[in-house]
């Protein structure tokens, strides 16, 4: 199944690692099985379409470098696919990169809730 129009947009810190992550998801449970391996959920924002990700993920990328350099460096946290979307971030750093999410997810586009689909 595709990603719907809106789903929710997530960020994720794992401050053992030093890891931030940005993500979308379509059901709670992808942000969930994050929290079980340690992730804390700083930001989740429902409804959201896929430029809040894309912008928060470059913003983020002017100041801090890539968590990880491959996906088998990445296999200390459950991240799929997604440890492309991984920066690493300090505890003394986490306000600005939690700053630069927000000034990302302000150049979204858009907001909305998914049209129910016809039985």
């Amino acid at each position: 199944m595709s990603m719907p129009e809106f789903a929710m947009t997530y960020v994720v810190y794992w401050p053992e690692h030093g890891v931030l992550k940005v993500g979308r998801a379509w059901k709670f449970s992808r942000v969930a099985m994050l929290t079980r391996s340690g992730g804390r959920v700083i930001i989740c924002a429902r409804g959201t379409d896929g430029t809040w990700e894309r912008e928060a993920l470059r913003s983020l990328a002017r100041w801090f470098p890539a968590a990880f350099r491959n996906e088998h460096e990445a296999t200390i946290l459950p991240f799929g696919r997604g440890w492309t979307e991984c920066f690493a971030v300090d505890e003394h750093h986490l306000q600005l990169a939690v700053d630069l999410c927000f000034e990302g997810f302000a150049r979204g586009n858009d907001q909305g809730v998914n049209e129910e689909k016809a039985a």
